[in-house]
């Protein structure tokens, strides 16, 4: 069973960001398969949220529907933590995924995370929260500047407006670029 987990952590610890990247380069047929796979080792570990998600995303796929299913990657992501955190503190690995996060930007995966999260906060989703989280990880910010970030701070307010108004004042081609935002929503 421990081997199982362990190769269950690292076979699905970036699962979210693979499956993007599939339906990125059009491979629906490549993140179907890993969605199908994801739900019967979810189902042979007793994860049954996982396995319900990665079973609606493969569903999703199957019919074609990309959008819906870049949303519930979101829903995956969240439900799919634990187990990975889990799964990695039983080889001592509970941090190596977020230092490779942390160093490495992609213009590509950030552009992709703030999207996604314009998404959730226009649909006034809870999975805002994580879509930020996503979002934050891409950015390379630390533990710290995502707590202090003004998305967060509205976020746990659940003020989905303010976030909205945030996220697009600060997205390219807004002219704040590369600022930071303070609370009020001025760039500095």
């Amino acid at each position: 069973m421990r081997k199982l987990i362990v190769t269950f952590g690292d076979s699905y610890d970036h699962v979210g960001r693979d499956l993007r990247a599939h339906l990125a380069a059009g491979l629906l047929p490549d993140a179907r398969r890993l969605a199908h796979s994801l739900k019967g080792v979810a189902g042979s570990l007793e994860l049954a949220d996982v396995q319900q998600i990665a079973s609606d995303i493969e569903r999703m796929l199957a019919a074609g529907e990309t959008g819906p299913a870049l949303a519930a990657i979101v829903d995956l992501e969240v439900a799919i933590a634990p187990a990975i955190a889990a799964a990695r503190s039983l080889t001592g690995g509970a941090q190596a995924s977020d230092v490779a996060i942390v160093t490495v930007q992609d213009d590509g995966a950030i552009e992709q995370a703030r999207t996604e999260l314009r998404g959730l906060l226009a649909r006034r989703s809870l999975s805002a929260r994580a879509g930020f989280e996503r979002l934050a990880q891409a950015m390379g910010l630390t533990a710290d500047q995502r707590a202090g970030h003004p998305v967060q701070r509205a976020l746990e307010q659940l003020d989905y407006e303010t976030a909205l108004a945030l996220i697009d004042a600060d997205a390219p081609g807004a002219g704040t670029a590369g600022r930071s935002i303070d609370p009020a929503g001025a760039t500095s």
